[in-house]
C-alpha cells in the first residue's frame, strides 16, 4: 500500500511501530527475591470488614479513670441504655408510684417517655417512675426486691423540688463500683434493692441484683443509700 505523498502539504512520516526515546514498557517485577524477573499476579484487594458500631455499653468500663467516668455520667450514660431498648423493642415494665405499666418505649424525651402499651401510645413523666427493668426477667427480679413497711407508710409520692431529694454522692457510687460493693438502695415507695453497681449516670443506677439480671432505679426516687460493710 502506497502511502501519502510527500509532495503534499501537511504530509508527516508515518510513525507507527515507533517509540519515544527513552521509554520503556512497564513491568511489574515480583516482591520475592526467588521469583524476580518474573511478572507478578495481582492479586485482589482484601475487602475490609464493615466497623461496628461504637456501643458505649459494651465498654470495659471497670479499667477507666475516675475522671472519665465522671465525665461520661455527665453526657447521660443512662440514654445510650434507653437509646438501647428502643432500637431492640425491648418489653419494659415501669414501676410508677401508683401503678406497673409494662410497654416498649417508642420515643425518649427531657422529662418525659413515649410508651407502647396494649397497642396504644402512653406518655409517662420521668419523675413517676421508680425503678424499671426488662419484662422477661421480671421472674428473677421480684424475689429479691424487698419492702420496707416503715417507708412505705410514709405514702411519698415524687419530690418535685430537686433540693428536697436524697442527695447520692457520686465518689461513693464510683467506689462502689470499683471494688464491686454491694449498695441497699431505699426507694421512696419503700422497696429495698440490694445488688453491685452495673452503672450510674446523673439520673439513673443500675444494680445487679444476685440473680444477675439488673434494675434501673432512678435518683430521684431514692429515699436512703447505705454500704454494705465487709
Amino acid at each position: 500500500m502506497m502511502g501519502k505523498d510527500p509532495s503534499k502539504a501537511g504530509w508527516r512520516p508515518e510513525r507507527r511501530g515507533r517509540r519515544r526515546k527513552g521509554f520503556q514498557p512497564r513491568r511489574y517485577a515480583h516482591p520475592y527475591p526467588p521469583y524476580q524477573g518474573q511478572p507478578a499476579v495481582q492479586q485482589p484487594l482484601p475487602v475490609r470488614p464493615k466497623p461496628k458500631r461504637f456501643d458505649e455499653l459494651r465498654r470495659p468500663l471497670r479499667f477507666i479513670t475516675q475522671e472519665e467516668f465522671l465525665r461520661m455520667k455527665a453526657e447521660g450514660y443512662g440514654r445510650l441504655y434507653i437509646d438501647k431498648q428502643i432500637r431492640r423493642r425491648t418489653p419494659m415494665v415501669f414501676v410508677l408510684y401508683d401503678e406497673t405499666v409494662r410497654g416498649i418505649i417508642m420515643r425518649r424525651m427531657p422529662y418525659n417517655l413515649d410508651l407502647l402499651v396494649n397497642g396504644e401510645r402512653r406518655r409517662i413523666n420521668k419523675l413517676d417512675i421508680k425503678y424499671c427493668y426488662k419484662q422477661a426477667h421480671e421472674p428473677k427480679i421480684l424475689p429479691y426486691i424487698e419492702v420496707d413497711e416503715s417507708v412505705k407508710a410514709l405514702n411519698l409520692g415524687p419530690e418535685m423540688d430537686p433540693s428536697k431529694r436524697y442527695q447520692i454522692d457520686d465518689k461513693v457510687l464510683f467506689q462502689c463500683y470499683k471494688e464491686r460493693r454491694p449498695i441497699i438502695l431505699t426507694l421512696r415507695g419503700g422497696e429495698v434493692i440490694k445488688g453491685v453497681i452495673d452503672w450510674f449516670s446523673k439520673y439513673e443506677i443500675k444494680i445487679e441484683l444476685p440473680s444477675k439480671k439488673s434494675v434501673i432505679c432512678f435518683r430521684h426516687a431514692a429515699y436512703s443509700l447505705s454500704v454494705a460493710i465487709y
